[in-house]
């Protein structure tokens, strides 16, 4: 049987509050799988004001995850529960992100949700941070801090992928090349970018590929808030996984 590691974080005012009355224990979801695995995370928030029915609603490009209920009645000061599935069917390994909404008539909480699924053989790895906006020539990019790791392979030709996704499933640009990497290699890549991206919350993902493996990193960051980066153990070596990094 793989090995499952399921990573959920909490962090709170990655976006902006628009839920006066709505408290939830999760401000965004991530989840790590490998390849073939299967994981399911129960939500759960607090009705602060009346008593209510509250709709729940996910959004994303690909479906990788579904929801267990869609309305629920939450009495005042009461709890309301539902799960989320991942179904990582037909999926191949990569990043797949999505949102959820829960709403009344009065309140309405988003949360981004990012499934991260690795494939059950690695020999290449990456991570990926975001580094301070640039203005050159009147035009804005977003800069990158990209980290390839290799983890026992022959030192070879790889290809790496690109790609800028809003939490609504949208893709903003992708790209990709081939390089060289002996034991590690580290550079920065630049994008640019417009200012009218309409999403509060963005993902900029990294995929490694040779032959049947892939390796997986991401970052997200907020049109809005400053948040710390958390960092993730992986296997037999420290490196940081992914980082929900800084405003656009």
């Amino acid at each position: 049987m793989k090995k499952m590691c399921v990573l959920v974080l909490f962090l709170f005012f990655i976006a902006p509050a628009t839920a006066e009355h709505l408290e939830t224990n999760a401000n965004f979801v991530i989840m790590n799988i490998n390849e073939g695995d299967e994981a399911t995370y129960s939500i759960s928030f607090i009705n602060t004001g009346e008593s209510k029915e509250f709709e729940i609603s996910i959004e994303s490009k690909i479906d990788f995850f579904k929801l267990d209920k869609e309305r629920i009645f939450v009495e005042n000061s009461g709890e309301g529960k539902f799960n989320l599935v991942f179904d990582k069917t037909d999926l191949f390994p990569g990043v797949y992100v999505g949102k959820l909404s829960v709403l009344n008539d009065v309140d309405a909480k988003e949360i981004p949700v990012i499934l991260e699924i690795e494939s059950g053989r690695k020999v290449f790895d990456v991570t990926v941070d975001k580094l301070q906006t640039a203005n050159t020539n009147g035009n804005k990019e977003l800069n990158f801090y990209i980290k390839v790791y290799n983890l026992g392979a022959n030192a070879n030709d790889i290809e790496i992928d690109y790609n800028l996704v809003g939490v609504s499933g949208e893709d903003i640009f992708s790209d990709s090349e081939n390089i060289f990497v002996e034991s590690q290699l580290e550079f920065t890549k630049s994008f640019p970018f417009s200012a009218d991206l309409s999403d509060d919350n963005y993902v900029f993902y990294a995929l490694v590929k040779q032959d049947d493996s892939v390796g997986t990193g991401f970052v997200l960051f907020s049109n809005s808030k400053n948040v710390e980066s958390p960092n993730k153990l992986k296997e037999s070596y420290f490196k940081p996984k992914f980082f929900i990094s800084d405003s656009i």
